[in-house]
């Protein structure tokens, strides 16, 4: 199921113009991995009433665990079968038909294709079987997903506007993103704090604003802190190595793996200057952690402590990068106010800051 999402929301990037149809293929998707939620409630259900249970927990031990699909259902009796028949008549069918449709209709366009790994017969038998989602949230995130970047750009928001020269920048300042590199001869004092490594000239802003967080109650972690061009090289390859085995070719696995992780040698992690930091009870780096009051909390406060969300929701097409929480960069009181109250990226910063100096 998530393989033929990610198909269609890539392709829904490469053309922007059918975003309506990529929204109504993945609506469909969602619908019936919903249809299907309601359907296993209703089974659990009415077999409960059937077996006589008083709760669900109970009927599950007598009768040796919950199914997760109509079809692999072990019945106790012959009754509860006959009782269930009419379910599977007049909800399963209509929707499998529905989704044959769509899945035809998607083979006629000649538009989406899925991956080779993935047979036709086994996209089917998917979409009967995928992952219980909130639909909602789901549309929310595709419709994120589909008008996001189309592809990875070939130069910087900031190199289209005003040349950036970081040797003339203050190093709080430094550009690092894919067309600006971490300098050959770029040096610093790194200096360990809670077990990462971070330039020694933020140590102090870093656990000030550790420790203020963790008294307001957040339950803060840092996951990622200074990383060597060689950490962030297998950083690279481990994502391709995840998308190559989703069955996507080479090039399309490297787009996919730069618009989250950034190509070694542009990393800002490998200044010192940035650091991951995550909620205690919400370590998983994806779109759910901004919802954590930890990194609420912080994007609300950390511009008092010279820190940035480097990496913001809406701003994709000048960051290049997916939006990240829990991704905070040292850029200094002063810069940091402004861009955070401003709600603005470093690139967009730096094009004010460089044409008015």
């Amino acid at each position: 199921m998530d393989i033929i999402k990610e198909k269609i929301i890539s392709y829904g990037k490469e053309h922007p113009k059918d975003k309506n149809m990529v929204i109504a293929a993945l609506a469909v998707i969602i619908f019936v991995e919903n249809i299907k939620k309601a359907i296993r409630l209703r089974v659990g259900k009415r077999r409960l009433e059937l077996a006589g249970g008083e709760n669900m927990y109970e009927y599950e031990e007598q009768s040796g665990g919950y199914r997760t699909s109509i079809r692999n259902v072990e019945y106790n009796s012959e009754q509860v079968k006959k009782q269930l028949k009419p379910v599977n008549r007049i909800v399963v069918v209509p929707v499998a038909v529905v989704c044959v449709a769509a899945l035809t209709m998607t083979g006629l366009t000649g538009k989406l294709n899925l991956p080779s790994k993935v047979s036709a017969s086994e996209s089917q038998n998917n979409l009967l079987v995928g992952e219980e989602t909130e639909m909602n949230s789901q549309v929310q995130e595709v419709e994120a997903e589909v008008v996001a970047k189309t592809e990875t750009q070939t130069q910087a928001y900031v190199e289209e506007n005003v040349m950036v020269d970081n040797d003339t920048l203050p190093w709080n300042l430094i550009l690092i993103n894919d067309d600006y590199a971490v300098p050959d001869d770029y040096d610093m004092e790194l200096v360990y704090i809670e077990g990462k490594q971070v330039d020694a000239r933020i140590t102090e802003s870093l656990k000030e604003m550790l420790n203020d967080a963790r008294t307001a109650g957040m339950k803060c972690k840092i996951c990622s802190g200074y990383r060597t061009f060689q950490k962030q090289e297998s950083l690279v390859k481990k994502d391709v190595a995840k998308y190559k085995a989703k069955g996507y070719d080479e090039e399309d696995a490297l787009r996919l793996t730069y618009e989250g992780v950034a190509p070694a040698g542009h990393s800002e992690h490998q200044t010192g200057l940035a650091v991951d930091i995550v909620s205690y009870y919400h370590q998983s780096l994806d779109a759910a952690h901004a919802d954590t009051k930890e990194a609420i909390w912080l994007k609300e406060h950390c511009k008092e402590y010279g820190f940035i969300v480097r990496y913001m929701e809406g701003k994709e097409d000048i960051t290049h990068r997916k939006a990240e929480s829990w991704h905070f960069r040292y850029v200094g009181v002063e810069a940091a106010t402004y861009i955070m109250e401003n709600d603005i990226t470093l690139e967009e910063y730096l094009e004010e800051y460089i044409t008015n100096n």
